[in-house]
């Protein structure tokens, strides 16, 4: 944003590097005032063609990585308003709830997202990112913007070669995935990633980087331990429900614990999903939940796919996982 255009070298190799993100389409917007967005589809709601991106709404254009589990509540809410819609996607209320009420949009959406809206009309540009950070926004801020889904792509995007962060590194390697997203600290100097609940706004040059949203710290209260597991089955089945709403086959990753047998056990048993699920055996049986995972198996009577790396596996992925 605001910097010199990609060539189409460029915009391929993107493209590349973001397939895996997304295969099942490819689009790119100009806006020929300093604004350009490409977008790698993973295609879930609503697969066909009109609801690709980027997502074109009266003045509006949207990239967006993610899903929005609340949007038939959001859409029948926004049609009382005088909304019609043209597709049956989440983009496409994303978009109409961003034109209704702006950024206040941003606390109604249930969901894991990242996104990218700009406005044609005031030239202004918000990024986003979901309550809990789960689709990850990655940005370089120097003489112009850029984000991606992708880290390794800011190096393209912003023409520069970028030092790694050896630190950041070790802490990965150290300490796995989950000592990544506590800070905005990535594997790249001067790449940044955008914490959760948060959207950056740019116009006019000037960049500013707001929360949108905070926990709640009060704590539910229930009169005794009947009543707490009542509610919080209902909460969780509510959850699950939402998160099933898909136009293509959905699959579960299963372990031998209780958070992923219960999920998978919710949208069988109580919403009626078909679903897949996939196991990676460990072949060192202090770690094997084989047992555990039959058991959810022959209980639920779903299909499972096991994945059985070796060791060598591991350390010939290696390299390529650093990288």
């Amino acid at each position: 944003y605001n910097g010199s255009l990609l060539n189409k070298n460029q915009i391929a190799d993107i493209n590349l590097l973001i397939n895996k993100r997304g295969p099942d389409g490819k689009g790119f917007y100009n806006s020929n005032d300093g604004c350009q967005l490409i977008h790698s589809r993973l295609a879930i709601i609503d697969i066909n063609e009109r609801a690709s991106q980027p997502f074109y709404y009266q003045n509006l254009v949207i990239v967006f990585n993610g899903e929005l589990y609340n949007y038939v509540e959001l859409r029948s809410e926004l049609k009382k308003l005088g909304t019609v819609f043209h597709t049956e996607s989440d983009t496409e209320v994303l978009a109409a709830a961003w034109k209704q009420w702006g950024k206040s949009a941003l606390s109604l959406f249930d969901g894991m997202w990242a996104i990218a809206i700009y406005d044609k009309n005031s030239k202004e540009l918000v990024v986003a990112t979901d309550p809990f950070g789960e689709k990850p926004l990655f940005y370089y801020n120097d003489d112009y913007f850029c984000f991606a889904s992708r880290y390794d792509v800011l190096p393209i995007l912003s023409g520069k070669k970028l030092e790694p962060d050896l630190k950041q590194l070790s802490n990965y390697v150290s300490n796995g995935y989950k000592s990544l997203f506590k800070t905005e600290r990535t594997f790249l100097k001067r790449v940044k990633r955008l914490q959760a609940a948060s959207y950056i706004t740019i116009k006019d040059n000037k960049l500013t980087l707001k929360k949108y949203w905070e926990p709640a710290s009060d704590i539910p209260k229930y009169k005794d331990d009947e009543e707490a597991i009542f509610n919080i089955r209902k909460e969780l089945i509510n959850s699950v429900k939402l998160r099933m709403r898909s136009d293509v086959p959905i699959a579960f990753c299963l372990s031998g614990g209780i958070d992923s047998s219960v999920l998978i056990g919710a949208a069988v048993k109580e919403c009626g999903v078909k679903a897949t699920a996939f196991t990676i055996a460990n072949s060192d049986g202090r770690y094997d939940e084989l047992d555990q995972v039959s058991i959810t198996k022959n209980f639920l009577d779903i299909n499972s796919i096991v994945v059985r790396p070796g060791e060598r596996d591991f350390i010939s992925s290696f390299e390529e996982m650093v990288r």
